[in-house]
């Protein structure tokens, strides 16, 4: 049974990539920033389920396809720089780097990665730990990054971005339990909901 369910999800991205070539695809949102992001995690996680199953050729047809995304997805061009949705391109560069460590772009990749992070980090989020959108929820959605980064980074070649990292956190708690509204609720500003 898991057979059957393998062939049809390959079946469906391999509809999907027929659809949606780069530049021409049927939708404008086939190559949206945040959307290929995503779609390179949820195709790493197909591949490492897939690759025990599939033929060699369809095999190498995925690993074309999450190569070619995670290829688009360090570029400067296609990366939504000072985003969140920058921040989640880069998550799957993480993602991509250390599934497929042995690549040549591996390292390269993750080292773009942290360094966009950092910059984002440093962009988004005030002195005192206040995500500069302004929206509670935005506040909450960023600081979970950053904690599940600090989490991540823990090899000893990481140590400063950890350290960063953690001094981030700290700020964005902080603000995170003094923005909370005697009832518990987030107040609703901008997109907070």
């Amino acid at each position: 049974n898991d057979k059957a369910f393998i062939q049809k999800g390959y079946e469906i991205i391999i509809d999907w990539v027929e659809r949606n070539p780069y530049g021409q695809a049927t939708d404008r949102m086939a190559w949206h920033d945040e959307t290929t992001a995503r779609r390179l995690v949820t195709w790493i996680n197909f591949f490492d389920v897939a690759r025990r199953v599939l033929p060699r050729r369809d095999v190498a047809f995925l690993i074309e396809h999450i190569i070619f995304h995670a290829d688009l997805l360090a570029t400067d061009k296609f990366h939504k720089t000072n985003t969140n949705h920058g921040m989640f391109q880069d998550e799957s560069l993480i993602v991509y780097s250390e599934y497929f460590a042995r690549l040549a772009k591996s390292d390269r990749y993750v080292e773009t990665a942290k360094k966009r992070l950092k910059n984002y980090f440093d962009y988004i989020i005030s002195e005192d730990g206040v995500h500069k959108e302004h929206a509670p929820s935005y506040h909450q959605v960023i600081a979970d990054a950053v904690f599940k980064y600090k989490s991540y980074f823990t090899s000893p070649k990481d140590k400063d971005l950890q350290t960063y990292l953690a001094n981030i956190y700290n700020k964005l708690a902080k603000y995170a339990t003094f923005v909370i509204k005697p009832d518990g609720q987030l107040p609703l500003i901008s997109d907070t909901f």
